[in-house]
């Protein structure tokens, strides 16, 4: 026997179906149970084997967590004879979540498929695919690292030489920076304009130019300094050939203000 419902009631129902027609999950309720129990006053649970020519309904109570050894990177990193070793996390096959269903470790795709036959602590760099983006992100952090070290095999000349083109844009955009300085500085101490609609707001604006100029010629010293000691363990290892490879010397970038 059908239950029978208010129009109020029955509106909702018929808003609530329209609104999530073709997205009923397999673990809903069907609104046919819904009906059936109405009278009930409660909706009985179903159970969670299969009855007779049921169909199970089991929870779906889902964890994440992230993993514990690699934190979630995916990767163990060594750090052996001054060099950067990167493995595979085994806790999570590389995938640094690991996923629970139902209390049930889940295995993601073909790739649990095809390692499900490994033995424990088989799993290594052939037979498990790096997560997404992991890669590329240790590889940018390589390149990063690389800045002062050794960039791809270059010759002590030619590094010498990228520093002196370095510094050369380094004293440029410092003299610009100065200069622009100046000009700000005269006007929040000079006086405004006759015709300066707000003389507090024009030197406001100054004053916070002066603040961000003053930021940008710190970062510009720091990085001067970060080459100018890159140039200078050059020139003691490799002799006057690395500073004559620049066509100049570091005095000589400094002194002419950026200009060889």
């Amino acid at each position: 026997m059908q239950a029978s419902f208010s129009p109020q009631e029955q509106e909702l129902i018929d808003k609530l179906r329209d609104k999530y027609a073709g997205q009923r999950a397999e673990q809903e309720v069907d609104t046919s149970c819904l009906q059936c129990t109405a009278g009930d006053g409660a909706l009985s649970t179903a159970p969670t084997g299969t009855g007779a020519g049921g169909v199970a309904r089991a929870s779906s109570n889902v964890d994440a967590s992230v993993c514990t050894q690699c934190h979630g990177t995916g990767t163990i990193v060594e750090i052996y004879n001054h060099r950067r070793l990167e493995n595979y996390c085994q806790n999570c096959e590389g995938r640094g979540v690991r996923l629970f269903k139902n209390g049930v470790e889940v295995k993601e795709g073909p790739k649990a498929a095809s390692t499900a036959a490994l033995p424990p602590g088989a799993l290594n760099s052939s037979n498990v695919k790096p997560p997404a983006g992991i890669t590329e992100m240790h590889e940018r952090a390589s390149r990063e690292q690389g800045d002062e070290g050794e960039q791809g095999g270059a010759s002590s000349a030619e590094r010498a030489a990228a520093l002196h083109a370095d510094l050369k844009r380094i004293a440029t955009r410092t003299a610009a920076y100065t200069k622009e300085r100046l000009e700000a500085m005269q006007v929040v101490k000079g006086p405004a304009p006759p015709k300066c609609a707000d003389p507090a707001g024009r030197q406001a604006a100054a004053q916070a130019l002066v603040a961000a100029l003053d930021q940008q010629l710190e970062k510009l010293e720091m990085a001067r300094r970060r080459k100018a000691a890159a140039l200078g363990r050059l020139e003691v290892h490799g002799g006057d050939g690395a500073g004559a490879a620049g066509g100049a010397t570091l005095q000589d970038v400094m002194d002419n203000g950026g200009s060889a």
